[in-house]
């Protein structure tokens, strides 16, 4: 279900002066969004995991458990969708993750109400949405729109030319909104997430009863959540 998607560029991309000159501008687009509750990481035995690696692939292993704090910052997310044309590293996603946190953590201690939620913070190329689902639960939204861009030189496209033009993006409210939207379309077919995850590790839960040794909460355990949203 292209939830996401149905945020179009024609719904970002705000009507200006510019366009009426001999410019070719690419309109904003969504970079990336994904959902983190800081909790889930509780649930994650890591020496085991880190064991397991060396079991594996040899004492030298990096592959995806060499780092307890990256690890920990990954187990977080219950899905991440990225809408670029390149391959995101673990490594990347849980750098995004702490800069948001690190954010939100900052601004709390300028907070005199919870009216006052961080809602957006524009970068230099970039606004980022952030929200959260389920008011009295942990469920944070973040969603990353590049603003949109030209080339001055059209002869010459290279990256570091970009000019940003940061006017002709919708408003927060307008992008957080939308947002917001499709977490109803969201329980409509799975119900709250609390609900969902819930149930999640009640299975996993029933594995340890059984005396499994299988009993980790994987990333893959909410591949589902990550299609749906894509």
């Amino acid at each position: 279900m292209n939830v996401l998607n149905s945020i179009s560029p024609a719904a970002l991309f705000l009507n200006s002066s510019i366009q009426n000159q001999h410019i070719e501008i690419t309109p904003p687009k969504l970079l990336y969004f994904f959902i983190f509750n800081p909790s889930l990481s509780e649930f994650i035995d890591y020496p085991k995991k880190r064991n397991r690696a060396i079991i594996e692939e040899g004492p030298n292993s990096s592959k995806k458990y060499d780092d307890n704090d990256t690890q920990s910052l990954i187990d977080q997310l219950v899905c991440y969708v990225s809408f670029e044309d390149r391959e995101i590293e673990l490594s990347e996603k849980a750098n995004q993750l702490s800069f948001i946190q690190g954010i939100i953590q900052f601004t709390d201690k300028f907070q005199h109400s919870r009216s006052q939620d961080l809602s957006y913070i524009d970068t230099d190329i970039s606004r980022i949405i952030i929200g959260k689902y389920e008011a009295n639960e942990e469920f944070f939204f973040v969603a990353s729109f590049e603003f949109a861009y030209y080339f001055p030189n059209s002869d010459s496209h290279n990256e570091k030319n970009k000019k940003y033009l940061t006017n002709l993006i919708a408003s927060p409210v307008y992008l957080k909104t939308e947002l917001e939207k499709s977490y109803k379309l969201f329980t409509l077919n799975f119900g709250t997430l609390k609900y969902y995850i819930k149930n999640k590790f009640t299975s996993r839960s029933i594995i340890r009863a059984l005396g499994s040794d299988n009993n980790e909460v994987e990333t893959n355990d909410f591949e589902d959540i990550r299609e749906w949203w894509r």
